[in-house]
Order: C-alpha cells, then structure tokens, then sequence
C-alpha cells in the first residue's frame, strides 16, 4: 500500500517550490503620479522589476530615495504582481532614539522626533505653517532666543511689553 502521507506531503512541498516568498530588494525608481506609488526595484540576482506598486500607511507618504532597501510580497507567490509593503535606508535613519520613541526624517537632516518625557524636537533650516487660526496655550512659559522677531501687522500684549534699547 503507497504512503499517501508522504506522496500529500512531496505534492505539497512542490507545490510552495513554485510559490515565491517575500524578498529583499533595491528600490531604483519611484513613480509618484497616480492613486498608488510605483517602484521600480532591482531584486534578486539583479532581477529588473517595474511597476510594483508602493503601499503606505494611510495618512503617512514617503518618497524614499533611490538605494533604499525593500521588501517585495509576491501576491500569490507571483512575482509580476509583487508589492513594497516595508522600505529602509540606513544611511538617513535617525540613530540613537530610546524605547517608545518615534521619528519623520528626511535625507537632508530635517526631523521630528516624539522623545521621551513628552518632549517633541523638530529640527529644520525653516518652519513654515500655514493655517487659519494658531493658538499657543503654556501654562508656565514661552521663550524665544532670537535676534528678531516680528508681525506684519498688529500685536495686542494684556501685560505690560519690557526691553533693554540697544
């Protein structure tokens, strides 16, 4: 009497042969028009693959610069229907973060970081905000240390404005 066991379990293991798994890969180019990024990534054995589409979380999007490492999921193990799902580029990865912090960075060095202790450090050449109304609420103190500060219209102070003239 044959082992089906066995005969189910080689049917099996060649069936996964022919599936493939997810795979590192380089990213070479990113298309940023149209309603999902498309990559196009180098993989394995310099395999060329285009048109892998780039999935983000929702309410986060991120170009990654050219070099950055990938990982690829072949949608039912096909290839031809891969998709990024995770991407790295340890050149510009802000090092040195503790336990539960978290960090948006750039390759030019801007970054945002929610630190420890409720602190949050963003670091940047310019901040620019753009919005309706902006409120600042501290309940014990506001320091700016700049050479100037200025209004292009009209400031209202309740207390009482000092100086030192120069």
């Amino acid at each position: 009497m044959p082992d089906f066991s066995a005969l189910i379990d080689k049917r099996i293991r060649k069936a996964l042969g022919g599936i493939r798994l997810a795979f590192r890969s380089v990213l070479t180019c990113i298309t940023t028009t149209g309603g999902v990024q498309t990559a196009q990534v180098a993989g394995l054995a310099s395999e060329g693959l285009e048109g892998i589409e780039m999935f983000q979380q929702y309410g986060f999007t991120t170009v990654p610069p050219e070099g950055a490492m990938a990982i690829v999921l072949p949608l039912g193990g096909r290839t031809s229907h891969g998709i990024v799902i995770a991407t790295e580029h340890s050149s510009y990865r802000l090092q040195g973060l503790e336990s539960g912090e978290v960090a948006i960075y750039t390759d030019e060095g801007a970054s945002i970081v929610l630190k420890r202790n409720r602190i949050i450090a963003v670091t940047c050449d310019d901040w620019e905000l753009d919005c309706k109304r902006m409120k600042v609420s501290a309940s014990e103190s506001v320091a700016f240390t700049t050479p100037e500060l200025s209004t292009s219209a009209k400031l209202t102070a309740q207390g009482l404005i000092s100086g030192v003239e120069s």
